[in-house]
């Protein structure tokens, strides 16, 4: 969807209230076949209306080539990245941020909402640490039956009904619950519970709920995840459950929290701005400036190289990651005004954390550069060697 869309801040007319402007090319929007996405996404909005812990839309224009969503500015970034750069919450940390995503979901339940897309991703943070759900484009109505038949989602997200191909309908709400407790997980540990190489191993680990818990999360989240990461939906804790438990319930010290929202979403305006040629060929390590300048020797040294450079644009760089990403068994994020892509990749021994930079040049060619942002090198590198030898179709040289 980032790829769709640019966000602009603005300022409610007859307040000091700053916004986000959403703003939609309906062209792209025809183009990527998200109309049905983004017309999902204003309906589910407008039906929920206001709440501290969900993102709230305020109005939505159209003209005949642009659509305008005007929501809440929320300017501390994703959940995912205060994650990230502290491994994991700390036990007070988690309990707090989870219980604002669990008074969330349950709005959005009160007003027959299914999310379907929980994860750290979909969540932001106020500069003063307050949550907020966002990414409504895959959310359901459901009736009084609160059952779906359709999946949707991200799979290292789904419930064990949602993945087993003979289940014709599931509980919907359930389901979310399933996904608020990987998130939970992730909160405590910074892994994900069902961590491994395939798609088709975690889809087993899930199905058979097998996850480890370490010794050093509490006592009182360990009780509470275990009520959560149940295989039987009819058995996994309600809504109202989880709001009681005494963990939920502690006293919060919010001292860690000071000044720790303000981050860099990466993105803002600003853009990518165009190198030079030789300084990334420089920065690569890898080529040799002959392969650019066409002169007939050609030496490269070795190195275990992350990046290759390509002549497709940006536009089509990303298209083919997004197309390689979506058949591995991560999660990933576009930021188009900074020609980045982060991806979550959950392995056996932890979780991998990788940045894919697009650089462009003066002269055409764009340099792609993976970054082991955290976890296992080994890991990640063999994370991109899957990519690499999936991205033929762009890749001008790099290590074969």
């Amino acid at each position: 969807m980032s790829l769709l869309r640019r966000v602009m801040v603005g300022t409610k007319i007859g307040s000091d209230t700053s916004v986000a402007i959403k703003i939609l090319r309906r062209e792209d929007v025809i183009r990527a076949q998200m109309t049905s996405h983004v017309r999902n996404e204003i309906m589910v909005m407008k039906r929920l209306g206001q709440h501290s812990n969900v993102v709230q839309m305020h109005d939505v224009m159209a003209t005949s080539s642009h659509i305008y969503i005007v929501m809440d500015l929320v300017v501390g970034g994703e959940v995912l990245y205060h994650l990230v750069s502290q491994g994991s919450f700390s036990d007070c940390q988690s309990s707090f941020y989870f219980r604002q995503l669990i008074a969330g979901i349950s709005f959005c339940h009160d007003n027959r909402i299914c999310h379907r897309d929980i994860k750290p991703e979909n969540m932001l943070l106020t500069d003063t640490g307050v949550l907020k759900i966002t990414d409504f484009g895959l959310a359901a109505v459901v009736g009084d039956r609160a059952m779906l038949t359709d999946v949707a989602g991200t799979p290292a997200y789904f419930s064990p009904e949602m993945i087993v191909t003979n289940q014709i309908e599931y509980l919907a709400f359930s389901a979310d619950i399933w996904a608020c407790g990987v998130v939970l997980y992730l909160f405590l540990t910074g892994k994900h519970p069902f961590a491994t190489n395939t798609t088709k191993q975690m889809n087993e680990l899930i199905i058979r709920t097998e996850y480890k818990i370490p010794p050093s999360m509490s006592l009182p989240a360990r009780e509470l995840l275990q009520t959560i990461l149940v295989r039987d939906p009819k058995r996994r804790a309600k809504i109202s459950t989880i709001q009681k438990h005494m963990w939920l319930n502690m006293p919060i010290d919010k001292t860690w929290h000071s000044g720790q929202h303000a981050i860099d979403n990466g993105d803002q305006e600003g853009g990518n701005p165009k190198a030079n040629i030789f300084e990334l060929l420089a920065a690569s390590g890898a080529f040799d400036i002959s392969l650019v300048l066409n002169v007939e020797k050609q030496v490269l040294p070795y190195t275990l190289c992350t990046k290759f450079f390509s002549a497709a644009c940006f536009e089509t760089i990303i298209k083919s990651l997004t197309r390689v990403l979506y058949k591995m068994p991560v999660t990933f994020h576009i930021y188009e005004k900074r020609h980045m892509v982060s991806v979550m990749a959950p392995v056996e021994n932890g979780m991998v954390v990788l940045m894919i930079r697009v650089y462009q040049t003066e002269r055409g060619i764009s340099l792609v550069d993976f970054k082991n942002y955290k976890g296992d090198y080994k890991e990640f590198y063999r994370i991109y060697r899957q990519a690499f030898e999936q991205l033929t179709d762009i890749i001008m040289f790099g290590n074969e």
